[in-house]
């Protein structure tokens, strides 16, 4: 996930939802249009299932994701 430009600005995304009162999927969307990034599709598979795996674990939340 090192190189995954969507992993790397979580803080940001986190920021969005926060901000804007939206979920985490819709602030991922208004974050690439916001930021310019194109080209993602592979990127934007990785965090989603990055973030489906976090809310379907027994012993993490999506908030873990974004300490």
């Amino acid at each position: 996930m090192g190189n995954n430009r969507l992993y790397n600005a979580r803080m940001e995304i986190k920021k969005f939802a926060d901000d804007r009162n939206v979920t985490v999927d819709v602030a991922t969307q208004m974050y690439i249009k916001e930021a310019g990034i194109a080209n993602c599709e592979n990127e934007l598979n990785e965090w989603t299932s990055l973030c489906t795996k976090y809310m379907a674990d027994s012993h993490k939340t999506l908030a873990d994701l974004f300490r």
